[in-house]
């Protein structure tokens, strides 16, 4: 049985490109929930193929190299009842 040929770019032909959402958060040790809240502040390029969002795998490994201090919520998006006006009202 013959091994498969190394690719020409040098890359282990098994190694993935792109990963979807789940697989995304996953590698990243992290919820699914907590992955969209990143993409929806823009920590991370995606790229759409039909209705999959899909994450480069080099765009996975900067975010695992760097430091990040701030908390990974909705706050930061305009999510929340903190900043909907309709639920604003509602609370006073």
């Amino acid at each position: 049985m013959q091994g498969v040929a190394p690719a020409p770019w040098g890359m282990n032909p098994t190694d993935k490109i792109l990963y979807d959402r789940k697989s995304a958060a996953f590698a990243l040790s992290i919820s699914l929930r907590s992955l969209d809240y990143l993409i929806a502040r823009g920590e991370f390029d995606t790229r759409r193929i039909g209705r999959k969002v899909l994450i480069a795998a080099t765009e996975l490994r900067k975010f695992a190299q760097a430091n990040h201090f701030s908390r990974i919520s909705n706050s930061k998006i305009g999510l929340g009842a903190s900043t909907n006006p309709t639920l604003l009202s509602r609370v006073k």
